[in-house]
């Protein structure tokens, strides 16, 4: 019997048990640490552990979508859950976080993010009564980040309306003085640029499609130390990593999702390791999937097209983590 030594320990176990237990495993969403993931998230963490500043800091996560920002703001919520004041019996939240697809003016993103806070509101609320409501709580709530994925939707807005955001945004940070992590793609960094007071405060942090490189080695040889399977993958290897490299174009969620595929793949044929037949055959069926969906929508695509969640298949990935 193998002992297993490619496999973290802590998942030996699940190699007593039947083998859908194992899938289960492999298509649960997680996150796994990388290089660059750790620096932001260390930065993060000042922000909201840090002293209260009169100018909050604010930080930037641009990138194409697929490479990791909104797992990131996925991290830092439940790193920073609610908790109730011993004394005084109020939930804090330390961390609110919202996401804004589609959304290109304010009162939207002020009834999101007071839905996350738990407050009420009334539908017919004025914008202005909304941002009253929301900074108070706030306040209340003792946040000290309001996390925002997709803000390039703002930048679709008309002027007036962009100009009206932008300045929103500030208030958020001058009033209830909260930091602003947001995240979304190049049309996100330059709602900022417009804003001289906002890039002023912003660090940016940039995100691409993976290259071949130490941090690319070290990140699948932490994914194959967490996939329960019995033979070793070599998943950071001369043969395989360039393989998820170019089926993935080098974007993270892809290439998480055909090592998620080719696992569940592995364990269903008895080959007990990813081969580059199943990797391949992952990345075809993303593929078609993709095609599919943008049919659906009356939209043309090639089959390179990035995978939305609603193309994930039926195997149960939707949710990938790192994505």
């Amino acid at each position: 019997m193998s002992d297993f030594t490619h496999v973290d320990p802590k998942l030996h176990a699940l190699f007593e048990g039947p083998d859908i237990d194992r899938i289960r495993y492999i298509l649960r969403d997680r996150y796994v640490p990388y290089q660059r993931a750790k620096e932001v998230l260390a930065d993060v963490d000042e922000l909201v552990i840090g002293e209260r500043s009169e100018r909050p800091l604010c930080a930037l996560l641009v990138g194409e979508p697929g490479v990791g920002k909104s797992t990131l703001l996925d991290v830092v919520e439940k790193k920073y859950p609610p908790v109730t004041c011993n004394e005084t019996k109020v939930i804090l939240r330390p961390v609110v976080r919202i996401n804004l697809p589609g959304v290109t003016e304010m009162r939207a993103l002020y009834q999101r993010a007071l839905k996350a806070l738990r407050v009420p509101y009334g539908e017919g609320d004025r914008p202005s009564t909304l941002e009253l409501n929301l900074h108070d709580s706030l306040s209340s709530a003792g946040t000290r980040v309001l996390a925002m994925d997709e803000l390039h939707n703002f930048f679709i807005a008309g002027p007036k309306t962009f100009a009206n955001n932008m300045a929103a945004l500030r208030d958020l940070t001058n009033t209830p003085k909260v930091s602003l992590v947001c995240a979304g793609t190049e049309l996100a960094r330059l709602c900022i640029q417009a804003d001289p007071q906002l890039l002023e405060r912003f660090d940016q942090y940039e995100f691409c499609a993976w290259s071949e490189s130490s941090e690319l080695r070290n990140f699948l040889a932490s994914w194959e130390w967490r996939l329960p399977l019995r033979r070793p993958s070599n998943l950071a290897g001369p043969i395989m990593l360039p393989l998820l490299l170019r089926l993935s174009t080098g974007h993270m969620r892809r290439m998480v999702r055909i090592i998620k595929r080719a696992s569940k793949m592995a364990i269903l044929s008895g080959d007990e390791y990813v081969t580059q037949d199943a990797c391949h055959a992952a990345a075809q069926h993303y593929a078609r999937g993709s095609l599919n969906a943008a049919t659906k929508r009356g939209v043309k695509t090639s089959t390179n097209a990035e995978e939305t969640s609603s193309t994930a298949g039926s195997d149960g990935d939707e949710g990938d983590g790192n994505d």
